[in-house]
């Protein structure tokens, strides 16, 4: 960094290493500053300072201020949000946001996604924490791209699907085709979603406190066979997880017809 930011605060820590709020120096414009020692088993911050630079421009994303080494650590400086959906809702009255407010995050989460996914990648690990308000507590983005991936060929076309994958991503948000061991695509990334949201709405999920991804996966069969899982909830959820259910692995998803459904 070389000087030009400076670190204030710890605000997290995760497998790949730290997060720290910071400062340009100069103009003390705040920054959020991610640290991987260089030396980490599975070092992540390269290759998602290089998939940052690919989305730039895509709303949602926030920008890359800096990236590279400094000392013992890989550095990614990103533009400092405010806080994630999973403190969000921890705020709200008995944990839960309500239906407008969930409504209206999924709008622009699918947004978001459909300009990503134009883009050929698939996120891989949709979770509360992962979505964040701006500072100013109103648009959302999406962040942590570590286990995202790129789904085009040389020939620009979408990859073919396949088999024998080991789950990526977190158990609790991971789509059912995730756990079965086939490749991730964008219908995953929209299953995932649609736990978060009714995560979000709910303040929790049936499996939440299985460890074994077989019963996890069981579970959400279950739920989401039977609908009970957006049981008496607002006729979105029923319509959106219908829908994702009929995609196929290359299929490109309609994002209007889901945004309508929110409406």
């Amino acid at each position: 960094m070389s000087g030009r930011y400076k670190l204030d605060k710890q605000i997290g820590r995760g497998a790949f290493g730290e997060v720290y709020s910071g400062h340009e120096v100069d103009t003390n414009k705040p920054v959020a500053v991610k640290l991987e020692r260089v030396d980490a088993k599975y070092p992540q911050l390269a290759y998602e300072a290089r998939v940052y630079r690919a989305l730039r421009g895509v709303t949602g994303i926030a920008r890359v201020h800096y990236s590279g080494r400094e000392g013992d650590y890989n550095v990614l400086v990103i533009d400092r949000l405010g806080d994630d959906m999973e403190t969000v809702r921890e705020g709200e009255r008995d944990g839960r946001m309500s239906t407008a407010s969930v409504l209206k995050l999924a709008r622009s989460c699918l947004r978001i996604l459909q300009e990503f996914h134009s883009r050929g990648f698939v996120h891989r690990d949709l979770k509360p924490d992962n979505l964040m308000r701006d500072r100013h507590g109103e648009g959302v983005h999406l962040i942590d791209f570590g286990l995202s991936k790129f789904m085009l060929g040389k020939d620009g076309r979408y990859i073919a699907e396949s088999r024998g994958k080991s789950l990526t991503g977190t158990p609790r948000y991971a789509s059912t085709a995730n756990h079965r061991g086939y490749e991730q695509g964008r219908r995953d990334d929209l299953e995932s979603l649609g736990f978060v949201l009714v995560y979000l709405l709910t303040g929790s999920l049936p499996w939440q406190n299985e460890d074994d991804y077989n019963e996890i996966l069981a579970s959400k069969q279950k739920y989401l066979c039977s609908g009970m899982l957006v049981q008496d909830m607002h006729k979105f959820f029923r319509k959106y997880f219908e829908y994702v259910s009929t995609l196929n692995f290359q299929d490109e998803p309609d994002y209007s017809y889901l945004r309508r459904l929110t409406r």
